[in-house]
């Protein structure tokens, strides 16, 4: 089996070589499901389910937990990159998963929030919003809204995560373009709320961007009345 053969041993390996093999062989599994299809999506989510558990029992995950300052080890970035549908190099990162992918995202986001909401931190914030800025898509608005209340229980009151790193004006811009894909989103109370709640907190915290988003939700209220 692909345990025995493959996962086992990479994830019995040492945190830095782990990191090193996951980087370049979760990426072949991409292609190969995503591009190629020539696997199926429950082996490809395998994969990445036990990929991600390893990771989240390594030092350089216990030291993103709670971190605002962007910093992720040069060992780790391209392991917890790739996870994330990114390639990371020299404190840059790219979402490499084409626009194309989208539909078929949606099976790999619950592993993702669950990792995001154990592991607040800018780096996650930055590689997710690379994610869903190419995959602007209104099926992915509870994932977002999920991480990003998490995030703002996690870092409520610290400029350099929401404006320092531009992750307000990310969220805040992501958010605007698909309640204006899809104004009946706003129909649902509670995703109003949670919108609602995200524009107010961020306003409050001089990201100038979370505006459009509130007077968005505002005049859906408004039009409702």
């Amino acid at each position: 089996s692909i345990d025995l053969l493959a996962l086992d041993p990479i994830c019995s390996l040492p945190d830095n070589q782990f990191f090193e093999i996951t980087a370049v062989f979760l990426n072949k599994i991409d292609v190969l499901y995503f591009e190629k299809n020539c696997i199926e999506k429950e082996f490809s989510l395998h994969i990445r389910k036990k990929l991600m558990r390893r990771m989240l029992k390594s030092d350089a995950w216990a030291r993103l937990k709670n971190n605002s300052n962007g910093k992720v080890s040069l060992e780790a970035g391209p392991a917890i990159g790739v996870l994330f549908f990114n390639e990371y190099f020299f404190g840059r990162s790219r979402c490499y998963l084409g626009e194309m992918y989208s539909e078929r995202l949606g099976d790999f986001l619950p592993d993702l929030t669950s990792a995001l909401v154990d592991c607040p931190s800018t780096f996650l914030a930055l590689v997710t919003l690379d994610l869903l800025e190419l995959h602007s898509s209104p099926s992915n608005l509870n994932f977002s809204l999920k991480v990003a209340k998490k995030w703002l229980e996690t870092f409520h009151d610290s400029i350099e995560f929401w404006v320092k790193f531009g992750i307000g004006r990310r969220l805040s811009l992501w958010l605007k373009s698909i309640v204006e894909k899809e104004p009946k989103l706003l129909l649902d109370e509670l995703t109003r709320e949670d919108i609602e709640g995200i524009a107010s907190a961020l306003i409050s915290l001089g990201v100038f961007e979370a505006s459009g988003l509130d007077a968005l939700v505002i005049n859906s209220i408004e039009t409702k009345g």
